[in-house]
């Protein structure tokens, strides 16, 4: 049965589904993405912080995300072994969008995080709670 996806269920059910049908729709010219990279401890700390009191209070047409992970240690040490990102898109402006993300810490580099249209996406940093970029990708 090739083409074929299997689902299983609790105890005892089982199905094949044997065809799936999307809906594709265009995305609105209105909608604005962000990006937000840190490194570190204390980062992590204030990012998960603020991220969680943003996303309590944050409209439907915001979806995002905010996470933290361990890297090698390196010469910064173990506290700054850690990569912290958060990302998301907006229905709505720009100008709307950074109001809403306003309240996550700022990334202290003399670049600026990443917010608006796919097309106008740099290179990824990741950035640091001094005032220099960390890595390049």
């Amino acid at each position: 049965m090739q083409g074929c996806y299997c689902r299983c269920g609790a105890g005892g059910s089982f199905g094949i589904n044997t065809s799936l049908t999307f809906q594709l729709v265009e995305v609105p010219a209105g909608v604005t993405y962000y990006r937000y990279d840190w490194r570190g401890a204390e980062a992590a700390i204030g990012v998960l912080s603020s991220f969680n009191n943003l996303i309590a209070k944050a409209p439907a047409a915001l979806n995002a995300v905010a996470m933290a992970q361990a890297t090698p240690v390196g010469p910064g040490g173990p506290r700054e072994a850690i990569d912290v990102m958060s990302r998301g898109q907006y229905i709505g402006s720009k100008a709307e969008l950074l109001d809403l993300i306003a309240p996550l810490p700022p990334s202290g580099c003399p670049s600026p995080p990443w917010v608006g249209r796919p097309s106008s996406k740099p290179r990824k940093a990741t950035r640091s709670a001094c005032s220099r970029p960390t890595r390049t990708c």
